[in-house]
């Protein structure tokens, strides 16, 4: 992470990544994934990303790394009846 600034009452955090450059996220915005991801165990913190141009599908954005974005989607879009199993 890098460069934190506070505007009103709220910490931002400047990071950067390869598909967006520069950007400003408001630091509670970041989700901390203790274990990491399955492949991915050295990341552990991630912020989604929505943009217009590409719904419904977001980028799953590494905080730590900025060559590493997934990119999701919510699967009840294409599938209403979607579950998983045990969860």
């Amino acid at each position: 992470m890098a460069e934190k600034n506070i505007i009103q009452g709220n910490t931002t955090v400047k990071i950067t990544t390869r598909k967006f450059g520069e950007i400003e996220i408001d630091e509670q915005d970041i989700l901390s994934m203790p274990r990491g991801l399955a492949g991915f165990a050295d990341y552990k913190k991630f912020v989604l990303i929505q943009e217009p141009e590409t719904d419904p599908l977001c980028w799953f954005q590494s905080v730590e790394e900025p060559n590493l974005s997934l990119v999701i989607m919510d699967p009840l879009i294409f599938k209403k009846d979607y579950t998983i199993d045990g969860a």
